[in-house]
């Protein structure tokens, strides 16, 4: 019953990095336990199938438990298996993949054996996410910032983030700093008063440009749009002037206007208050600009291997047309043009289209053409229209896929039963959906030839699966 104290030994950990453990026939789903802790826990929620609970003390620790250099990773909701030895969450996340595809996918175990590809780790699995978001707040008359804790809106302060790119710590002092300097208010969930909300930074993997997103709670932002020049201004020149900030261009500073009560992140305004509208980035030999809303792979350190990864599984000729949904800014499309007759990107993000079209230019690429439009409903609307690009999509022989955590919408997947291309390329992020998909495509005829995972998010059980199907 709930509040009960148990014993547990973890047995395994789940899709969230909870300890999963049996005990009196029932499963338990237990905050902070790891695969090998033998624990004494409280219940602290029961169903009819299940229980939940969380671990009071530990009886006999893990011998794949490490120790943390992050002082609230308990606490933080980014990085549930920081305490899991790093060859040990490579392991986990295989057989977590390898399990979903046979569970959800029913796909046989022989398959899921013969074509697996390996996985892709880290050297070192720290400072490598090029992209912080953080959230701000003000507790006992200071202005703070950090992480939600798993599950809420509580802000867990944070002063160094050994996941986010080197100085990004800096970089959200120096703005706490500069709130204050120009009494700039911290936006509360509770009241729904103050204006400034979070804060967005991202740096380009190899050219060191930085973007900076102020999102702001402000119907007046216009009347007040010279303090945020100023915040802007200020900002850069402290970055340049900080002796521990090293090779940080800031590129791009930006206002984002959401004056709404949601948890979306970005509002539909923006403003640019410093620098271009964007960053620029070089990737696998090629130059891309990415705008401050556009999707952009978070891994400094893998985002070149999976790219490659999916290219040499495409193994595409002069003779191939591609077609490359939620195609993003171009990274994938512009690579697999060098080898491919045409390519055709699709993407429902106005500036990523903007972006790819320009990146194609700047890249002097002639045979990759972008639209921008919900793929979910795009051939639907436009299949049967008589046009030079819808034309070429009804010969593309080769499909990469990209979509988002969900997976694939039916209409997609019908389209592509349709088309019948003779590969797919799919790379996802949930392989759990990914299963799901999966099944579908092989129930009418396609085969995995393989698979290969990137381990693009370390101390999480978020993996980057790709695969090459082939009809």
């Amino acid at each position: 019953m709930k509040n009960e104290i148990i014993k547990l030994k973890i047995e395994d950990i789940d899709k969230d990095g909870q300890g999963i453990a049996k005990y009196n026939n029932k499963v338990y789903f237990v905050k902070d336990g790891l695969i090998g802790d033998e624990v004494e826990a409280i219940i602290t929620k029961e169903s009819k199938n299940y229980n939940y609970a969380k671990v009071l003390n530990y009886i006999k620790k893990s011998d794949f438990r490490v120790d943390s250099e992050c002082l609230v990773c308990k606490a933080c909701g980014g990085c549930q298996l920081l305490e899991l030895n790093y060859e040990k969450q490579i392991e986990l996340k295989i057989n977590f993949v390898k399990n979903n595809l046979s569970r959800i996918g029913k796909i046989d175990k022989d398959v899921i054996d013969s074509c697996f590809d390996g996985i892709i780790s880290m050297d070192s699995p720290y400072k490598f996410r090029n992209k912080v978001q953080v959230p701000f707040a003000r507790r006992d008359d200071i202005v703070i910032s950090g992480f939600y804790a798993a599950r809420t809106h509580y802000i867990v302060e944070h002063e160094n983030c050994i996941t986010s790119f080197e100085y990004s710590d800096d970089i959200i002092n120096i703005v706490k700093n500069l709130l204050v300097k120009h009494n700039i208010t911290v936006y509360s969930e509770n009241t729904q008063h103050g204006k400034f909300r979070e804060l967005v930074l991202r740096k380009a993997n190899n050219t060191d440009e930085l973007s900076v997103t102020f999102i702001i709670n402000d119907k007046n932002y216009n009347k007040n749009i010279d303090v945020y020049k100023k915040l802007s201004i200020d900002l850069v020149r402290d970055i340049e002037k900080y002796k521990n900030i090293k090779n940080v261009k800031v590129a791009s500073v930006t206002l984002n206007i959401n004056t709404d009560i949601t948890n979306t992140l970005l509002g539909d305004t923006n403003i640019n208050l410093y620098g271009d509208e964007y960053i620029e980035d070089e990737l696998c030999g090629l130059k891309f600009r990415i705008s401050n809303n556009s999707f952009y792979q978070i891994n400094m350190k893998l985002t070149e291997k999976l790219y490659n990864t999916a290219v040499e599984f495409a193994n595409l000729s002069k003779v191939d047309t591609v077609l490359d949904l939620y195609c993003g800014i171009g990274t994938i499309s512009l690579m697999m043009s060098k080898y491919a007759k045409n390519v055709i990107g699709i993407e429902i993000v106005e500036k990523a289209i903007e972006n790819a079209k320009v990146n194609s230019e700047i890249n002097y690429i002639n045979n990759a053409k972008f639209i921008c439009a919900d793929v979910n409903n795009f051939f639907d609307k436009n299949i049967n229209k008589n046009d030079d690009i819808l034309n070429n999509i009804m010969k593309a022989n080769v499909i990469c896929v990209d979509p988002p955590r969900k997976g694939l919408d039916t209409n997609t997947k019908n389209f592509i039963k349709e088309l019948k291309p003779k590969k797919i390329i799919y790379i996802s992020c949930d392989s759990a959906t990914l299963a799901r998909d999966l099944s579908e495509f092989i129930d009418v005829g396609y085969k995995i030839k393989k698979y290969k995972l990137v381990d693009m998010f370390a101390h999480t059980m978020h993996i980057e699966t790709c695969v090459l199907l082939e009809y």
